[in-house]
């Protein structure tokens, strides 16, 4: 009901504003669900989060659909959440990953370091594999998009009538 009014209202500030209350909430959700402590991780999620998904959200409305208005509530504000949304599981998998792993692993990590391994290279290996384990979800989910996710996304329309070509 209330996006109803903003896409009527269709203002620049607007839809701003609900964007940033989107990405604060998913902020969140990935700071909440990889356990990690909420007053030091929160600040720097949402700018990741921030940067991130505006960046490829503002990039997508300009240079894919060749937008004039690349605010327009119709599309930033859907868009927008399914890009949030998508990255919701693969940033927290790999921010989890990434604290459970330098836990668990608290030695190698003091051993590199004492070894003269600078901060950047013995964090390396506990980088690689939270974004390894991060992106596969992701990875397998490009792979089948046009068997499994397409006729997925479409289905409210086919059920509605639509012919399948005009849905996609």
């Amino acid at each position: 009901i209330f996006l109803k009014y903003i896409f009527k209202l269709n203002s620049v500030w607007l839809n701003m504003a609900w964007f940033i209350i989107m990405m604060v909430v998913a902020s969140y959700s990935i700071v909440d669900s990889s356990g990690i402590n909420k007053k030091r991780y929160i600040f720097s999620v949402t700018a990741a989060v921030t940067l991130s998904s505006l960046g490829v959200l503002l990039f997508f409305n300009y240079f894919v659909l060749g937008l004039k208005n690349i605010v327009e509530a119709q599309y930033f504000i859907p868009i927008g959440g399914m890009i949030l949304g998508n990255s919701l599981k693969g940033n927290i998998v790999g921010v989890a990953t990434f604290f459970k792993n330098i836990t668990k692993n608290e030695k190698q990590y003091f051993y590199s370091i004492s070894m003269g391994a600078t901060r950047q290279e013995a964090l390396l290996p506990f980088i690689k594999e939270s974004i390894e384990l991060s992106i596969n979800p992701t990875i397998s989910s490009m792979a089948t998009v046009g068997i499994i996710s397409l006729p997925g996304m479409m289905t409210g329309q086919i059920i509605g009538g639509t012919d399948p070509m005009s849905a996609i």
